[in-house]
């Protein structure tokens, strides 16, 4: 097995933590600066570029195959190809484990060999060298076939607990878990182990073998509540990594009917549901029926927002992502994307999408003290950062750089809202004279290769890995005292 790599880049000099202070005290203070803020000059309106940013987009799919010699990934090199071609950033990789069951291979329940789990985890490693995400399934069916299950839940609930190694080693490229195991394509429906009873039973293990820091996504609504009572995740019971703050839903009949095939007993209810629970959580699936109004663009433009929606299949069903959207033209509120494709318009607003609205920095600063920045940024997305990032802001004069860790939350920047942060900046007392270019880096905390650009022309440094965010002057602290 390829030994995992993170990409982590080591700033010249850190300098500490700094303090981001609420959006009211971003403001001039005379004792602490001369001069006032001044507006960068920087375009602050959307752009319509495609960005490469993880955990959120249209995906593509590939399905690793058991074998007798170990687990075929050949499907995940055909797949990011594909991504690549596209500029996409998320891989829907689908584990088919039916060689371990026993009504699946004639013979006997099978537990995951060492050459398995190495195969499985080289497919991980091929993800995280080419910059990827992966959104997982493990499913004994991706054939539609329900008779490929093991004969006991028992067996089932152990291949769950076999694969928590594998979750716990990739974690820096896991965007979520969808639940699976049961079900035809693992889409907890149409088996014997479909009942109430064995699904929660399945999701509670699933949980257990998922660290903490990734959402696990279950089919249905009712698959939540049933664990967990009717409420949303509540904004106070938001990250603390317990089972029913990590639980959010994968809607395979996405858009489909009134019900979206299923997945909702009372569509406006469960819409209510998912406007506060999928703030804190992950939604995506797969759209379907294409001919229905709650897939037309006028509709969709509306109900993603409530539903947060993050991620969605590409290649199912085509007749509605490639064809139907592809050949509509939005026309709603978001000026910047009037005339474009509803698909582009679309692809572009899954998940979070952040735009620089304005920046300010002190217009000059002494050694030794201390440059007040003030940012706002609004989410157009239709959904949330949900994964833990960490916010930096890096220092930039030639090939000197100085890299400053922050406690900006970036999981509170909402969608359809716009944030403000006030940042103070400790300056080295033997900092250069002259100006300095302030970047803002969002990286993952697990894996620091993958990061977040802002959605403006000009602002975007590929070699800093973060987004300009405007200049200030250094002069020396004698000149500035006099």
């Amino acid at each position: 097995m390829r030994k995992r790599k993170n990409v982590i880049k080591i700033s010249l000099i850190l300098l500490g933590i700094i303090l981001a202070t609420s959006s009211k005290e971003c403001k001039e203070n005379p004792q602490m600066h001369s001069l006032k803020l001044m507006k960068q000059d920087i375009s602050y309106t959307e752009s319509t570029n495609k960005l490469r940013n993880p955990d959120r987009g249209f995906y593509h799919q590939a399905i690793i195959r058991g074998t007798p010699k170990g687990f075929d990934y050949s499907e995940v090199e055909n797949a990011i190809e594909e991504l690549q071609k596209s500029d996409r950033t998320l891989i829907h990789l689908r584990i088919d484990i039916s060689k371990l069951s026993g009504r699946a291979n004639g013979k006997r329940d099978l537990n995951l060999s060492n050459a398995d789990k190495s195969d499985i985890n080289d497919a991980f490693d091929l993800i995280r060298q080419n910059k990827l995400k992966a959104i997982v399934r493990i499913s004994y069916d991706y054939d539609g076939d329900i008779h490929k299950e093991p004969d006991t839940l028992e067996m089932i609930l152990e291949h769950i607990k076999q694969f928590k190694p594998i979750f716990e080693t990739n974690k820096d490229v896991i965007t979520v878990v969808e639940a699976g195991f049961i079900g035809m394509w693992g889409e907890m429906h149409g088996s014997d182990y479909t009942n109430q009873e064995d699904v929660s039973t399945v999701i509670k293990e699933v949980l257990h073998a998922v660290p903490s820091s990734i959402m696990v996504n279950v089919r249905t609504l009712d698959m939540y509540m049933n664990l967990f009572g009717t409420a949303p995740i509540s904004k106070k019971l938001a990250y603390n990594g317990k089972d029913e703050s990590r639980l959010g839903i994968f809607n395979d009949g996405y858009l489909g009917s009134e019900t979206d095939l299923g997945t909702y007993q009372n569509r406006e209810e469960a819409l209510k549901f998912l406007e506060a629970h999928a703030k804190y959580t992950i939604f995506g699936g797969e759209t379907a029926t294409p001919d229905n109004p709650y897939n037309d663009i006028e509709n969709v433009q509306e109900e993603m927002f409530r539903t947060h929606t993050t991620y969605l299949n590409y290649e199912w069903n085509p007749e509605i992502t490639q064809m139907k959207w592809e050949n509509t033209i939005y026309n709603g509120k978001n000026s910047e994307y009037k005339g474009q494709t509803a698909q582009k318009y679309i692809e572009d607003h899954l998940g979070y999408r952040f735009v620089l609205k304005e920046s300010k920095i002190s217009q000059s600063v002494a050694q030794g003290k201390k440059v007040l920045v003030s940012i706002s940024i609004e989410n157009t997305g239709f959904g949330n950062v949900v994964n833990e990032k960490k916010v930096q802001l890096v220092l930039k004069k030639g090939i000197q750089s100085y890299t400053i860790d922050t406690n900006i939350n970036v999981r509170k920047w909402d969608s359809n809202r716009t944030a403000t942060e006030c940042i103070k900046v400790a300056i080295p007392d033997n900092i250069k004279e002259g100006e300095w270019k302030l970047y803002l880096k969002i990286v993952d905390k697990e894996n620091e290769q993958y990061t977040i650009q802002f959605a403006n022309e000009g602002v975007w440094n590929a070699f800093v890995n973060a987004n300009y965010i405007g200049k200030f002057e250094v002069v020396k602290i004698q000149e500035k005292e006099k």
